[in-house]
């Protein structure tokens, strides 16, 4: 007869009780749970001006496509008329997604503020191009800046961007030789030069802007990387494992 432990009752009951202990366990660590955390606020503003007002809001941790993905249809309307207030280039990608909806005011509300925000930076663009004062420094940084806005990948196919790209890289020479180099033209024409490519005029415009300036570190690391990508371009393709793997005719 085996032992019993000192525990009256039947085998059955002895199972049932000690498949009980582990929901006691968890039901008592239950009720010492751990101390909620405070939700993360941030403030808008300069911290070191103790006159100015901040106000706080409330982080936002979820994604924008989780957001897209997981809204109420109303949600997403509130969310695609807030769009309406963004650069056209970064919202692009949202109105796109909204375009593809089932609800039909939501996809026309999308294509409509994609089109017409859009058809807006088009018309400053060619306000810019033909301004009556095209070497003024800050017409000149003002069109090239603009087109850069309008070559975003979410604005215009492969081929277009391409072609617009290579307009804007000759105006962007033009400028830099007949207008003043202030630091917002040669910023824009290195920005257009990194664009499509150019690093060597990229790198020689960095050295125009004022040393350990906000521009000019900003700049310096893209132009680096971007001269340091195509070095090491370079050697794989005049390395020597490189040639012997091309084909032979």
């Amino acid at each position: 007869m085996p032992p019993s432990f000192g525990i009256p009752g039947s085998p059955e009951a002895l199972l049932a009780i000690l498949a009980l202990i582990p929901l006691l366990i968890a039901w008592f660590l239950g009720l010492f749970g751990s101390r909620p955390e405070p939700s993360v606020r941030f403030a808008i503003g300069n911290p070191l001006a103790e006159h100015l007002t901040h106000e706080a809001q409330h982080l936002v941790t979820d994604p924008i496509i989780h957001v897209a993905r997981t809204s109420r249809s109303d949600e997403l309307r509130t969310l695609a008329l807030g769009l309406r207030h963004m650069p056209v280039e970064k919202a692009a990608p949202l109105l796109r997604h909204f375009m593809g909806s089932q609800d039909p005011e939501l996809s026309l509300f999308s294509q409509s503020t994609l089109q017409q925000g859009r058809e807006k930076l088009q018309t400053l663009f060619n306000q810019l191009r033909t301004h009556a004062e095209p070497h003024d420094p800050r017409i000149a940084a003002s069109f090239l800046e603009t087109g850069l806005r309008l070559a975003s990948p979410s604005l215009m196919t492969p081929d277009e961007r391409t072609s617009h790209l290579k307009h804007l890289s000759r105006r962007a020479h033009e400028h830099i030789t007949s207008s003043p180099p202030t630091p917002r033209l040669v910023t824009a024409c290195i920005r257009v030069f990194l664009a499509i490519g150019d690093h060597d005029h990229a790198l020689a415009l960095l050295q125009k802007l004022p040393i350990d300036s906000e521009l000019q570190r900003s700049l310096n690391l893209p132009v680096q990387m971007a001269v340091h990508s195509r070095q090491i371009t370079r050697d794989l393709l005049t390395s020597p494992s490189h040639a012997q793997n091309l084909p032979r005719d």
